[in-house]
């Protein structure tokens, strides 16, 4: 494989931690320039089109924060157990909720698209007796309000 082939996707990586931590008005941290770019990979160019570009450097920051406060609660001993692996368990299911949205059917009706998919994952944990604290479910409520703002072209 030539060494080569990597680079452009790196120096577009480093770019959106760049754009993010500009619009943030401060650097990123480790952790979060790290979630950034596996956000970035997970969710690529192609998958936004021309239609949606101008939402990716938004709903990139909105899952990576996700994916950082899930990982920093893994890491505390006191959360673990319950509210680590509650914010992990939301994280996934929203980026593939996420995902699923972007990827089917046009990019004019993927808003609502996702939304809906994420109403639905709200729901389902608002009755899920593995978050009695509610920790996913309010991940999850992030996630809706952050991909929506980001959809409507506001930061």
């Amino acid at each position: 494989m030539d060494r080569r082939q990597g680079e452009p996707a790196r120096w577009r990586d480093r770019l959106l931690v760049w754009r993010i931590g500009r619009r943030l008005k401060r650097r990123l941290a480790t952790d979060e320039a790290a979630a950034v770019r596996s956000m970035a990979r997970a969710l690529p160019r192609s998958l936004f089109g021309r239609e949606l570009a101008f939402a990716r450097v938004g709903i990139v920051w909105a899952m990576a924060r996700q994916k950082v406060d899930g990982e920093r609660r893994l890491a505390d001993p006191r959360g673990a157990g319950g509210p680590g692996r509650a914010v992990a368990w939301a994280h996934m299911r929203g980026l593939g909720a996420l995902q699923r949205g972007l990827a089917e059917g046009p990019a004019a009706t993927a808003a609502g698209r996702i939304d809906g998919m994420l109403g639905r994952l709200i729901a389902a944990a608002r009755q899920d007796p593995q978050d009695a604290d509610g920790y996913g479910l309010a991940t999850l409520h992030e996630m809706r309000r952050d991909i929506a703002a980001a959809l409507a072209g506001r930061r």
